[in-house]
Protein backbone atom coordinates (compact mmCIF):
# COMPACT_ATOMS: atom_id res chain seq x y z
CA UNK A 1 0.00 0.00 0.00
CA UNK A 2 2.78 2.44 0.93
CA UNK A 3 4.62 1.71 -2.34
CA UNK A 4 1.53 2.64 -4.34
CA UNK A 5 1.06 6.03 -2.65
CA UNK A 6 3.79 7.85 -4.65
CA UNK A 7 2.37 6.56 -7.95
CA UNK A 8 -1.14 7.57 -6.91
CA UNK A 9 0.11 11.04 -5.95
CA UNK A 10 1.70 11.54 -9.40
CA UNK A 11 -1.47 10.45 -11.18
CA UNK A 12 -3.54 12.84 -9.08
CA UNK A 13 -1.19 15.71 -9.90
CA UNK A 14 -1.45 14.97 -13.63
CA UNK A 15 -5.22 14.65 -13.46
CA UNK A 16 -5.78 17.81 -11.43
CA UNK A 17 -5.74 20.22 -14.42
CA UNK A 18 -8.18 18.00 -16.29
CA UNK A 19 -10.58 17.83 -13.36
CA UNK A 20 -10.61 21.60 -12.98
CA UNK A 21 -10.89 22.44 -16.69
CA UNK A 22 -13.28 22.03 -19.60
CA UNK A 23 -12.62 18.92 -21.67
CA UNK A 24 -13.80 17.52 -24.96
CA UNK A 25 -13.10 14.59 -27.26
CA UNK A 26 -13.12 15.44 -30.97
CA UNK A 27 -13.37 13.10 -33.94
CA UNK A 28 -12.26 14.03 -37.44
CA UNK A 29 -12.79 11.83 -40.48
CA UNK A 30 -11.06 12.62 -43.77
CA UNK A 31 -11.18 11.26 -47.29
CA UNK A 32 -8.98 12.21 -50.23
CA UNK A 33 -9.46 10.97 -53.76
CA UNK A 34 -6.77 11.92 -56.27
CA UNK A 35 -5.29 11.02 -59.63
CA UNK A 36 -1.51 10.97 -60.06
CA UNK A 37 -0.12 10.57 -63.58
CA UNK A 38 3.35 9.41 -62.38
CA UNK A 39 2.91 8.14 -58.83
CA UNK A 40 6.32 6.38 -58.64
CA UNK A 41 8.17 9.41 -60.00
CA UNK A 42 9.59 7.67 -63.08
CA UNK A 43 11.90 9.54 -65.42
CA UNK A 44 10.97 10.05 -69.08
CA UNK A 45 13.33 7.21 -69.96
CA UNK A 46 11.59 4.83 -67.56
CA UNK A 47 8.13 5.87 -68.73
CA UNK A 48 9.09 5.15 -72.32
CA UNK A 49 10.62 1.78 -71.37
CA UNK A 50 7.42 0.84 -69.56
CA UNK A 51 5.31 1.89 -72.53
CA UNK A 52 7.48 -0.08 -74.99
CA UNK A 53 7.31 -3.21 -72.81
CA UNK A 54 10.95 -4.12 -73.58
CA UNK A 55 11.94 -4.71 -69.93
CA UNK A 56 8.84 -5.94 -68.05
CA UNK A 57 10.85 -7.34 -65.11
CA UNK A 58 12.00 -3.84 -64.22
CA UNK A 59 8.46 -2.91 -63.25
CA UNK A 60 5.94 -4.37 -60.82
CA UNK A 61 3.01 -2.09 -61.62
CA UNK A 62 0.12 -2.35 -64.04
CA UNK A 63 0.26 1.35 -64.93
CA UNK A 64 2.44 4.37 -64.22
CA UNK A 65 -0.58 6.52 -63.36
CA UNK A 66 -3.15 5.66 -60.73
CA UNK A 67 -6.04 6.80 -58.62
CA UNK A 68 -5.29 6.98 -54.91
CA UNK A 69 -7.98 6.65 -52.25
CA UNK A 70 -6.86 7.95 -48.83
CA UNK A 71 -9.20 7.66 -45.81
CA UNK A 72 -8.12 8.97 -42.42
CA UNK A 73 -9.38 9.29 -38.86
CA UNK A 74 -8.21 11.13 -35.76
CA UNK A 75 -9.22 11.50 -32.12
CA UNK A 76 -8.21 14.59 -30.16
CA UNK A 77 -8.58 15.03 -26.40
CA UNK A 78 -8.55 18.71 -25.43
CA UNK A 79 -8.30 20.23 -21.96
CA UNK A 80 -9.04 23.97 -21.80
CA UNK A 81 -7.96 25.74 -18.62
CA UNK A 82 -8.95 29.19 -19.89
CA UNK A 83 -6.94 32.34 -20.63
CA UNK A 84 -5.27 30.69 -23.60
CA UNK A 85 -3.92 27.69 -21.68
CA UNK A 86 -4.85 24.47 -23.45
CA UNK A 87 -3.57 20.89 -23.70
CA UNK A 88 -4.32 18.52 -26.58
CA UNK A 89 -3.42 14.92 -27.37
CA UNK A 90 -4.16 13.63 -30.89
CA UNK A 91 -4.00 10.14 -32.44
CA UNK A 92 -4.27 9.81 -36.20
CA UNK A 93 -4.40 7.06 -38.85
CA UNK A 94 -4.21 7.43 -42.60
CA UNK A 95 -4.07 4.94 -45.46
CA UNK A 96 -3.18 5.22 -49.14
CA UNK A 97 -4.95 2.68 -51.37
CA UNK A 98 -4.23 2.52 -55.09
CA UNK A 99 -6.93 1.62 -57.60
CA UNK A 100 -4.69 -0.25 -60.06
CA UNK A 101 -1.53 -0.99 -58.08
CA UNK A 102 -2.31 -2.46 -54.67
CA UNK A 103 1.38 -3.24 -54.13
CA UNK A 104 1.99 0.46 -53.53
CA UNK A 105 -0.51 0.75 -50.65
CA UNK A 106 0.81 1.98 -47.31
CA UNK A 107 -0.42 3.25 -43.95
CA UNK A 108 0.62 5.99 -41.55
CA UNK A 109 0.08 6.20 -37.77
CA UNK A 110 0.86 9.26 -35.71
CA UNK A 111 0.45 10.86 -32.31
CA UNK A 112 0.85 14.53 -31.37
CA UNK A 113 0.90 16.46 -28.11
CA UNK A 114 0.16 20.21 -28.18
CA UNK A 115 0.57 22.79 -25.41
CA UNK A 116 -1.03 26.19 -26.08
CA UNK A 117 -0.21 29.26 -24.01
CA UNK A 118 -1.49 32.80 -23.68
CA UNK A 119 -0.86 35.25 -26.54
CA UNK A 120 -0.78 32.48 -29.16
CA UNK A 121 2.37 30.64 -28.12
CA UNK A 122 2.33 26.94 -28.98
CA UNK A 123 4.55 23.92 -28.41
CA UNK A 124 4.10 20.61 -30.29
CA UNK A 125 5.79 17.22 -30.18
CA UNK A 126 4.86 14.13 -32.16
CA UNK A 127 5.80 10.76 -33.58
CA UNK A 128 4.91 9.36 -37.02
CA UNK A 129 5.15 5.74 -38.17
CA UNK A 130 5.06 4.85 -41.88
CA UNK A 131 4.79 1.18 -42.90
CA UNK A 132 5.68 -0.55 -46.16
CA UNK A 133 6.34 2.46 -48.38
CA UNK A 134 7.03 1.16 -51.89
CA UNK A 135 9.74 3.08 -53.76
CA UNK A 136 9.87 1.11 -57.06
CA UNK A 137 11.82 -1.81 -58.52
CA UNK A 138 15.55 -1.15 -58.09
CA UNK A 139 18.56 -3.07 -59.34
CA UNK A 140 20.11 -5.30 -56.66
CA UNK A 141 23.86 -5.13 -57.28
CA UNK A 142 24.47 -8.23 -55.13
CA UNK A 143 22.66 -10.50 -57.58
CA UNK A 144 24.56 -12.15 -60.43
CA UNK A 145 24.89 -10.10 -63.61
CA UNK A 146 23.75 -13.12 -65.61
CA UNK A 147 20.25 -12.78 -64.14
CA UNK A 148 19.66 -9.74 -66.34
CA UNK A 149 16.47 -7.86 -65.57
CA UNK A 150 15.64 -10.33 -62.78
CA UNK A 151 18.08 -8.29 -60.68
CA UNK A 152 15.40 -5.60 -60.39
CA UNK A 153 13.76 -6.24 -57.01
CA UNK A 154 11.08 -4.60 -54.90
CA UNK A 155 12.44 -1.76 -52.74
CA UNK A 156 10.40 -0.59 -49.76
CA UNK A 157 11.06 0.88 -46.33
CA UNK A 158 9.52 1.57 -42.93
CA UNK A 159 10.05 4.96 -41.31
CA UNK A 160 9.70 6.42 -37.84
CA UNK A 161 9.83 10.19 -37.45
CA UNK A 162 10.00 12.37 -34.33
CA UNK A 163 8.81 15.96 -34.72
CA UNK A 164 8.79 19.11 -32.61
CA UNK A 165 7.84 22.74 -33.17
CA UNK A 166 7.43 26.08 -31.40
CA UNK A 167 5.38 29.11 -32.50
CA UNK A 168 5.97 32.58 -31.06
CA UNK A 169 3.89 35.71 -31.80
CA UNK A 170 5.87 38.72 -32.95
CA UNK A 171 3.17 41.24 -32.10
CA UNK A 172 0.25 42.29 -34.19
CA UNK A 173 -0.56 39.73 -36.86
CA UNK A 174 2.86 38.13 -37.33
CA UNK A 175 4.37 35.01 -35.82
CA UNK A 176 7.59 33.04 -36.12
CA UNK A 177 7.97 29.28 -35.95
CA UNK A 178 10.73 26.74 -35.48
CA UNK A 179 10.29 23.09 -36.46
CA UNK A 180 12.53 20.02 -36.27
CA UNK A 181 12.10 16.52 -37.71
CA UNK A 182 14.22 13.40 -37.26
CA UNK A 183 13.63 10.33 -39.44
CA UNK A 184 14.87 6.76 -39.13
CA UNK A 185 14.32 4.88 -42.40
CA UNK A 186 14.84 1.11 -42.63
CA UNK A 187 14.91 -0.71 -45.97
CA UNK A 188 14.12 -4.39 -46.32
CA UNK A 189 16.92 -6.90 -47.16
CA UNK A 190 18.31 -6.37 -50.62
CA UNK A 191 18.71 -2.61 -50.25
CA UNK A 192 19.97 -2.16 -46.69
CA UNK A 193 22.62 0.23 -48.00
CA UNK A 194 19.77 2.75 -48.37
CA UNK A 195 18.80 2.53 -44.70
CA UNK A 196 19.27 6.07 -43.41
CA UNK A 197 18.61 8.73 -40.82
CA UNK A 198 17.63 12.30 -41.66
CA UNK A 199 17.49 15.59 -39.77
CA UNK A 200 15.49 18.59 -40.92
CA UNK A 201 15.03 22.08 -39.49
CA UNK A 202 12.67 24.85 -40.63
CA UNK A 203 12.23 28.51 -39.75
CA UNK A 204 8.90 30.05 -40.75
CA UNK A 205 7.37 33.51 -40.69
CA UNK A 206 3.62 33.95 -40.95
CA UNK A 207 0.93 36.61 -40.99
CA UNK A 208 -2.70 36.02 -40.04
CA UNK A 209 -5.90 38.08 -39.87
CA UNK A 210 -5.11 39.79 -43.16
CA UNK A 211 -7.89 41.26 -45.36
CA UNK A 212 -10.46 38.66 -46.41
CA UNK A 213 -9.27 36.47 -43.53
CA UNK A 214 -6.04 35.97 -45.38
CA UNK A 215 -2.98 34.09 -44.18
CA UNK A 216 0.57 34.03 -45.56
CA UNK A 217 3.53 31.89 -44.53
CA UNK A 218 7.07 31.63 -45.86
CA UNK A 219 9.55 29.04 -44.62
CA UNK A 220 13.15 28.04 -45.19
CA UNK A 221 15.32 25.31 -43.79
CA UNK A 222 17.92 22.62 -44.24
CA UNK A 223 17.72 18.84 -44.59
CA UNK A 224 20.48 16.23 -44.39
CA UNK A 225 20.10 12.49 -44.99
CA UNK A 226 22.90 10.11 -44.00
CA UNK A 227 22.63 6.62 -45.56
CA UNK A 228 24.43 3.46 -44.49
CA UNK A 229 25.94 3.15 -48.01
CA UNK A 230 26.91 -0.48 -47.37
CA UNK A 231 25.12 -3.79 -47.05
CA UNK A 232 28.03 -5.32 -45.09
CA UNK A 233 28.82 -8.01 -47.64
CA UNK A 234 32.31 -9.08 -48.71
CA UNK A 235 32.41 -6.67 -51.66
CA UNK A 236 33.53 -3.15 -50.75
CA UNK A 237 32.38 -0.05 -52.62
CA UNK A 238 29.75 -1.70 -54.83
CA UNK A 239 26.74 -0.14 -53.09
CA UNK A 240 24.86 3.09 -53.83
CA UNK A 241 25.29 6.03 -51.47
CA UNK A 242 22.04 8.03 -51.42
CA UNK A 243 23.24 10.52 -48.77
CA UNK A 244 22.51 14.17 -49.51
CA UNK A 245 21.92 17.59 -47.99
CA UNK A 246 20.06 20.62 -49.24
CA UNK A 247 17.83 23.65 -48.83
CA UNK A 248 14.08 23.60 -48.21
CA UNK A 249 11.83 26.54 -49.01
CA UNK A 250 8.11 27.20 -49.30
CA UNK A 251 5.55 29.99 -49.57
CA UNK A 252 1.81 29.63 -49.00
CA UNK A 253 -1.18 31.91 -48.97
CA UNK A 254 -4.87 31.49 -48.21
CA UNK A 255 -7.85 33.86 -48.25
CA UNK A 256 -11.64 33.82 -48.11
CA UNK A 257 -13.25 34.29 -51.51
CA UNK A 258 -16.80 34.80 -50.32
CA UNK A 259 -19.72 33.55 -48.29
CA UNK A 260 -23.01 32.30 -49.70
CA UNK A 261 -26.51 32.83 -48.34
CA UNK A 262 -26.44 29.28 -46.95
CA UNK A 263 -23.40 30.09 -44.81
CA UNK A 264 -20.94 28.27 -47.07
CA UNK A 265 -17.49 29.87 -46.77
CA UNK A 266 -15.38 29.76 -49.93
CA UNK A 267 -11.59 29.96 -49.76
CA UNK A 268 -8.69 29.90 -52.18
CA UNK A 269 -5.08 28.89 -51.57
CA UNK A 270 -1.80 28.83 -53.45
CA UNK A 271 1.52 27.23 -52.51
CA UNK A 272 5.06 26.91 -53.86
CA UNK A 273 7.83 24.50 -52.76
CA UNK A 274 11.53 24.54 -53.60
CA UNK A 275 14.08 21.91 -52.57
CA UNK A 276 17.69 21.22 -53.50
CA UNK A 277 19.68 18.03 -53.01
CA UNK A 278 23.47 17.87 -53.17
CA UNK A 279 24.41 14.16 -53.13
CA UNK A 280 27.60 13.42 -51.22
CA UNK A 281 28.59 10.07 -52.76
CA UNK A 282 32.36 9.84 -53.27
CA UNK A 283 32.16 6.69 -55.41
CA UNK A 284 32.71 7.05 -59.18
CA UNK A 285 31.24 3.54 -59.48
CA UNK A 286 27.89 5.00 -58.30
CA UNK A 287 26.90 6.91 -61.47
CA UNK A 288 23.40 7.82 -60.34
CA UNK A 289 24.56 9.66 -57.19
CA UNK A 290 28.24 10.60 -57.62
CA UNK A 291 28.40 14.33 -58.37
CA UNK A 292 24.61 14.56 -58.60
CA UNK A 293 22.54 17.67 -57.81
CA UNK A 294 18.74 17.92 -57.85
CA UNK A 295 16.34 20.84 -57.87
CA UNK A 296 12.69 20.17 -57.03
CA UNK A 297 9.78 22.59 -57.51
CA UNK A 298 6.12 22.13 -56.71
CA UNK A 299 3.13 24.41 -57.30
CA UNK A 300 -0.30 23.75 -55.82
CA UNK A 301 -3.60 25.63 -56.02
CA UNK A 302 -6.90 24.85 -54.37
CA UNK A 303 -10.44 26.05 -53.77
CA UNK A 304 -12.22 25.10 -50.56
CA UNK A 305 -15.72 25.25 -49.12
CA UNK A 306 -16.75 24.96 -45.46
CA UNK A 307 -20.29 24.34 -44.22
CA UNK A 308 -21.08 23.56 -40.62
CA UNK A 309 -18.93 20.54 -39.70
CA UNK A 310 -17.97 19.75 -43.29
CA UNK A 311 -14.97 20.91 -45.28
CA UNK A 312 -14.18 20.23 -48.93
CA UNK A 313 -11.25 21.27 -51.11
CA UNK A 314 -10.45 20.67 -54.75
CA UNK A 315 -6.83 21.03 -55.75
CA UNK A 316 -4.26 20.65 -58.52
CA UNK A 317 -0.50 20.16 -58.07
CA UNK A 318 2.44 20.11 -60.48
CA UNK A 319 5.84 18.72 -59.45
CA UNK A 320 9.12 18.80 -61.36
CA UNK A 321 12.49 17.37 -60.34
CA UNK A 322 15.54 18.28 -62.38
CA UNK A 323 18.53 15.99 -61.73
CA UNK A 324 22.01 16.91 -62.91
CA UNK A 325 24.26 13.84 -62.86
CA UNK A 326 28.04 13.59 -62.63
CA UNK A 327 30.24 13.02 -65.64
CA UNK A 328 30.47 9.28 -64.90
CA UNK A 329 26.81 8.72 -65.83
CA UNK A 330 26.22 7.20 -69.25
CA UNK A 331 23.85 9.08 -71.62
CA UNK A 332 21.30 6.26 -71.38
CA UNK A 333 21.28 6.21 -67.57
CA UNK A 334 18.08 6.86 -65.68
CA UNK A 335 18.60 10.51 -64.80
CA UNK A 336 16.28 10.72 -61.83
CA UNK A 337 14.51 13.71 -63.37
CA UNK A 338 10.74 13.44 -63.38
CA UNK A 339 7.54 15.40 -63.86
CA UNK A 340 4.07 14.65 -62.53
CA UNK A 341 0.60 16.13 -62.24
CA UNK A 342 -1.84 15.47 -59.41
CA UNK A 343 -5.40 16.59 -58.84
CA UNK A 344 -8.02 15.58 -56.32
CA UNK A 345 -10.59 16.48 -53.72
CA UNK A 346 -10.32 16.43 -49.92
CA UNK A 347 -13.35 15.91 -47.68
CA UNK A 348 -13.46 16.12 -43.89
CA UNK A 349 -16.00 16.06 -41.08
CA UNK A 350 -15.35 17.09 -37.48
CA UNK A 351 -17.54 16.68 -34.43
CA UNK A 352 -17.45 16.55 -30.65
CA UNK A 353 -18.04 13.08 -29.23
CA UNK A 354 -17.84 13.96 -25.53
CA UNK A 355 -17.55 17.04 -23.32
CA UNK A 356 -17.00 17.67 -19.63
CA UNK A 357 -17.30 21.13 -18.12
CA UNK A 358 -16.62 21.84 -14.43
CA UNK A 359 -17.40 18.28 -13.40
CA UNK A 360 -20.40 17.83 -15.72
CA UNK A 361 -20.11 15.22 -18.46
CA UNK A 362 -22.01 15.07 -21.72
CA UNK A 363 -21.81 12.53 -24.55
CA UNK A 364 -22.90 13.47 -28.06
Amino acid sequence: MRRSLPVLSVLLCLAAPAIAADQRLLFTGTLTSEHNDNFLEYSDNQLQTFKDGTHPLRFAVGSTDDGVFSPGASLTWEIDQGQGRRHALRAHWNGDFHAANAGADHRTYSGRWTESFANGRRLQAGVVKLDNFYVRQLRDEDLAVGLGDARWQRAQFDETAITGSWREPLGGRANVGLAYRHEARTYEPGFTERTASANQGLLSLGWTELPHRGEIEIAGGYRALDAEATDNDAVIGDDDDVSYHGFLGSARGRMQLGRSARAVRWTGDLGFDLETRDYTSDRPTDPFHFGRNDKFTGIEAGIGAAWRRWDARGWFRVENNDASLGTSAAPTSDSGSYHLNRFGIDLSWSGTLWTAASGHTRTR
